[in-house]
């Protein structure tokens, strides 16, 4: 999942037809019985991508795609490696797992104010650990629907969020409703899962899994 996890970050502060919300759809509870991501430093790498796995998380180069999981938070690379974000989740016990991610942009990232707090992301897990930890999976964004055609909009200010429209769906999932950022908002715990499900095949099947690489919080 090239850059997988700022793809996320991006899209969000551009709307880009993704299921968002301004309140948790997922609390504690709703992780009871499913299976855990193991805490630890992760990757994505492309396979032209060469770097040492034991370097400190902070040196990796961007086609590493670098991840450190701890205690329910994510730490990633900012786009331009002059920082790192974090991120707290919940990964839920459904089917599909949906990955909520609180998300906090900074001034400095967001060129938007008001960013909705939460994110959403199906996973496919492939792999385990002896303790049935998740060491590898695919993700993706869990879209409003089928997008439309592909334009190149930047959005640099807000006034230029009434451009969104034409990046959204015209065909919102089930239980989906578009708002006037570009993205939408389900109407139920049930809606949610269901867009991660069918998200998947909008996914990018060339994109490489993001895999447990060793323990460690740096």
């Amino acid at each position: 999942m090239r850059r997988w996890l700022f793809v996320v970050l991006a899209a969000a502060l551009g709307g880009c037809n993704m299921v968002v919300s301004d309140t948790p759809w997922f609390k504690t509870d709703d992780k009871a019985g499913g299976s855990a991501l193991r805490d630890g430093v992760w990757a994505s790498v492309g396979a032209d991508c060469k770097f040492s796995p034991s370097d400190p998380f902070a040196q990796w180069p961007k086609c590493a795609n670098g991840a450190v999981i701890h205690d329910h938070h994510v730490t990633f690379q900012s786009e331009n490696n002059d920082g790192q974000s974090q991120a707290a989740f919940i990964l839920s016990a459904t089917r599909p797992p949906v990955w909520q991610l609180q998300l906090a942009p900074d001034a400095k990232e967001s060129p938007l104010p008001n960013i909705p707090h939460f994110f959403y992301l199906g996973i496919r897990p492939e792999h385990f650990d002896e303790g049935g930890r998740i060491t590898a999976f695919k993700g993706w964004v869990v879209q409003c629907g089928p997008p439309p055609q592909e334009r190149e909009i930047k959005i640099t200010s807000e006034k230029d969020a009434g451009k969104l429209d034409s990046l959204v769906t015209h065909s919102p999932f089930p239980g989906v409703k578009v708002n006037d950022m570009g993205s939408c908002n389900a109407e139920s715990k049930d809606a949610l899962v269901n867009a991660a499900k069918l998200s998947e095949a909008l996914m990018n099947a060339q994109e490489s899994p993001l895999q447990w690489v060793r323990d460690g919080e740096k």
